[in-house]
C-alpha cells in the first residue's frame, strides 16, 4: 500500500487512510470526487462494521 499511495499522490489522486473495525482502509481517488467518495465509504462501512 505504500508503494500505491506514492505512485497515487505523484499522479495528483488524493490518499487517504483510517481505521475501520480491525483493518486499515485505503482511499485513492481524484480530487474532484474525494471527500464525497471518502464519505460514502465510511458511512457504508459503518452500516457494516456496526461502528
Amino acid at each position: 500500500m505504500a508503494a500505491g499511495s506514492i505512485v497515487a499522490a505523484a499522479a495528483g489522486a488524493v490518499v487517504r487512510t483510517w481505521e475501520a473495525g480491525d483493518t486499515r482502509s485505503f482511499l485513492f481517488a481524484a480530487p474532484s470526487i474525494a471527500e464525497d467518495l471518502v464519505t460514502l465509504v465510511r458511512t457504508l462501512e459503518e452500516d457494516v462494521l456496526g461502528d
